[in-house]
């Protein structure tokens, strides 16, 4: 079972990640926004991981001379530990990693509640695709 999960944190607002992302509300959700609403959704996730990467890119160019000596100096631990102490938003870094990471996660789940309401809805109405694109044509009337 695929789900997110809070870990327990002081002085922060209660949220129950899995009560809502697990995959029955998934399931249900891609049954409400329908399939056009889900791709919706992910456009939208797929905009905001767009913003943290393009603060990442901020954050790269702030730092690229630290960043080109660390790339050449790899092998040699005492001047790696020097430059990474000039390294800035070292913690910015790993939090917009870390929220890609979620969003993308999210945007797996989504879509594969989204596979499973398809397969379950052609399981329980095989011929429904062809039924309306019969309906639709000249040969019922």
């Amino acid at each position: 079972m695929k789900a997110f999960v809070n870990l327990p944190t002081e002085n922060e607002l209660t949220f129950n990640a899995e009560e809502y992302s697990d995959i029955s509300e998934m399931r249900a959700l891609s049954e409400l926004l329908g399939p056009y609403g889900m791709k919706f959704l992910s456009e939208s996730l797929m905009w905001h991981i767009s913003s943290q990467v393009a603060e990442l890119k901020k954050l790269v160019v702030e730092n690229v001379d630290v960043l080109t000596q660390m790339r050449t100096s790899f092998d040699k631990p005492e001047q790696m530990q020097a430059l990474f102490k000039r390294l800035s938003s070292v913690d910015s870094v790993l939090k917009r990693m870390t929220i890609i990471g979620v969003i993308l996660s999210f945007r797996s789940l989504a879509q594969e509640a989204l596979r499973d309401v398809r397969n379950l809805k052609k399981r329980y109405f095989p011929f429904e695709n062809a039924a309306s694109l019969c309906l639709s044509c000249t040969c019922w009337q």
